[in-house]
């Protein structure tokens, strides 16, 4: 009968209410932990690149890289590119250098013009803000 349906009808769509709130983001957002590792994995593939290229800067004859013209290649600081590397940020990337009389985290400082660069420090950033950071050495 017309009660008999208009009940039923009453009683699954309280169900379905309950079953909404309480399985609300886990259904509707069950893709975003796919797009984030999409997008994790797109920033370690940037930095794949990175290291690729910088073991082929390396000369056989001074046993060094050339990190001058890794820098330039990266990026300048602050700036979004889209290169052979990939598409990323550049957050960070100069030269540090450690001071052992500081402690911990502040041991490491930005190398000033006169001292040795032959420390770059690179962090990249994804679209989502993940940040990578790698140390590239001289020798």
């Amino acid at each position: 009968t017309l009660i008999e349906i208009i009940i039923t009808l009453v009683i699954v769509s309280i169900l379905v209410s309950m079953l909404y709130s309480y399985f609300g983001t886990a259904i509707t957002r069950s893709a975003e932990p796919l797009s984030r590792m999409g997008n994790a994995l797109a920033l370690q593939r940037v930095m794949e690149n990175i290291t690729a290229d910088y073991r082929s800067l390396y000369n056989a004859s001074t046993r060094q890289y050339d990190l001058a013209t890794l820098a330039t290649r990266i990026g300048a600081e602050g700036t979004s590119q889209n290169t052979n590397y990939g598409q990323y940020a550049v957050v960070e990337k100069h030269y540090i250098k450690y001071d052992p009389s500081l402690p911990g985290v502040a041991a490491e400082t930005v190398a000033a013009s006169g001292d040795p660069q032959n420390l770059l420090k690179v962090t990249v950033k994804n679209t989502i803000g993940e940040t990578l950071t790698l140390l590239f050495s001289q020798s």
